[in-house]
């Protein structure tokens, strides 16, 4: 066992010196998660805890490691961090620094602090006569694709199979999540006629077509709280946009990234359903587009009867649950090996994907005592 009350802040303070930044589009691949890997794996081996890397591709690495025996309770959280934005906007960047009771940089919330807080209470608790296991997974790709996790569902099935429930350590201000929206990711290409510069209506701008399409949505999602095929709480952002050629050609393709949040029982056909109504409510014809889903996930709700709810509430004081906006990994260990998951971790939602990232000290701390209570009520109290 090791451990110390800094111990939470200088592990959190190493993971965010250690980039982990998915490619930003057109990027090619790197690697991401590797030195975290390396760090997570030896800070875990050097405790006592026998774990793992596991390579998923090139540069990318899982890490795991399980302690005891039977049914078992799942600790997780990704290594990777999404893209910095500008860093002009940026005070703390990829260098963590501590101030006003805060540690900011890139993935202080989004969620190395909750990786560090999960690594620093089960190396500090001794798990010899355990009643009952954990697994400790960290994975990769979360803020992409999900490759970390669907390579274990694929290559290590096993691993799960005597895993009832989960703890997913993403940022919610340290309430428990037992809910959250669904995710359609959509690559929309607006098809024109390309034509030179000097003599537009010859052609057919399809950047122009994009942009009235972009116009249409961002009215829809100010004047709106919903209709009868879009309910109240769902949300379609643009977040990339790729087109032309050369600034003197009308361009003939432009292609949108488009991430939708979907409620609970709003599922992905119908949500696919919903962005073939705008178009043709905003007059285009099928053949000005080309629509594809590059993934996506239903909405989840766990019920508050599990245990690990249950769990949660008595070492936080009963605390009220609450339905989360973003997606997590809930959904997906739930869907494909029915692993009940719940989201609680010491980051903050209005800090994460922004400028000056943070995560409070105070709740780093309090998060490591939680999981570290939830981990020996689990192992030690069998009802």
């Amino acid at each position: 066992m090791v451990g110390n009350d800094d111990e939470v802040v200088n592990l959190t303070k190493k993971l965010v010196n250690t980039r982990s930044e998915i490619p930003k589009q057109g990027e090619g691949t790197k690697d991401i998660e590797k030195a975290m890997a390396e760090i997570v794996t030896n800070y875990l081996n050097d405790s006592g805890i026998r774990a793992e890397m596991l390579k998923v591709e090139e540069g990318r690495f899982n890490v795991i490691a399980e302690i005891g025996h039977g049914d078992k309770l799942m600790m997780n959280g990704h290594m990777d961090t999404v893209p910095m934005t500008d860093i002009s906007q940026w005070k703390y960047g990829y260098e963590c620094r501590e101030a006003n009771g805060k540690l900011y940089g890139l993935g202080t919330s989004d969620m190395k602090g909750g990786i560090a807080a999960m690594l620093a209470a089960a190396s500090s608790i001794n798990l010899k006569n355990a009643k009952r296991g954990l697994l400790l997974a960290f994975v990769a790709d979360e803020e992409g694709d999900f490759k970390g996790s669907n390579w274990l569902f694929a290559n290590k099935p096993d691993l799960f199979k005597d895993v009832r429930y989960g703890i997913i350590g993403e940022a919610t201000d340290m309430r428990i999540q037992t809910g959250q929206k669904g995710l359609v990711d959509i690559t929309l290409t607006f098809n024109g006629t390309s034509a030179h510069a000097s003599t537009p209506e010859a052609g057919d701008n399809a950047i122009s077509k994009a942009a009235r399409f972009i116009s249409y949505v961002e009215n829809i999602n100010k004047n709106t709280k919903g209709s009868s095929f879009l309910p109240s709480g769902t949300t379609i952002n643009v977040g990339t946009i790729l087109g032309g050629r050369s600034h003197n050609t009308v361009p003939d393709k432009c292609t949108l990234g488009i991430d939708m949040r979907t409620v609970h029982g709003f599922n992905t056909n119908m949500a696919i359903m919903s962005i073939k109504r705008l178009l043709r409510e905003a007059q285009f014809r099928k053949s000005d587009t080309d629509l594809t889903i590059n993934h996506s996930k239903n909405p989840f709700k766990l019920d508050e009867n599990a245990e690990v709810v249950k769990l949660l509430k008595k070492a936080t004081g009963n605390q009220k649950s609450i339905y989360g906006s973003g997606y997590t990994e809930a959904e997906l260990y739930y869907s494909k090996s029915g692993i009940k998951c719940a989201v609680f971790g010491p980051g903050s939602k209005k800090a994460i994907h922004r400028p000056n990232e943070y995560v409070n000290i105070s709740n780093l701390k309090k998060a490591e005592n939680i999981y570290k209570k939830v981990m020996l009520d689990w192992c030690f109290n069998i009802k």
